[in-house]
């Protein structure tokens, strides 16, 4: 059984990883051919529940870039005091827990921590760079 969880837990490291390099960097090309890259990343697993997890982190990247456009996930609500503060975006930008709050409503099943890890990226690609 714990062998089972590693395995788990390697194929949803693999799979957080290779969503980020599919949707932020274009790499792998095509869907199916990062489903491939997953695939030798982690094997062991059916082709199907690699799909599942691959699209299921991919909709969680998917709505935590969203989010971090969003007005209420700025700790500012005043931009002009923001920018007051600095010109530069900073990390404490971005309310962490409001959109864990949010990504907590896609995809139950899966991972705080990798939702985490996703939103952590997505920030630093999407709002800091």
């Amino acid at each position: 059984m714990i062998v089972n969880k590693k395995k788990r837990e390697k194929l949803y490291d693999a799979a957080q990883e290779v969503v980020v390099r599919f949707k932020a960097h274009d790499t792998y090309g095509s869907r199916e051919k990062a489903i491939k890259a997953l695939s030798r990343r982690a094997p062991g697993f059916r082709n199907s529940f690699y799909e599942r997890t691959f699209d299921a982190l991919a909709c969680v990247y998917d709505r935590a870039v969203r989010l971090v456009e969003q007005p209420g996930a700025k700790t500012w609500k005043d931009k002009k005091a923001r920018m007051k503060k600095s010109k530069y975006s900073e990390y404490e930008d971005i309310d962490f827990n409001w959109c864990m709050k949010k990504l907590s409503e896609v995809k139950p099943g899966t991972s705080r921590k990798v939702k985490a890890s996703i939103l952590n990226w997505v920030i630093f690609w999407h709002y800091l760079k």
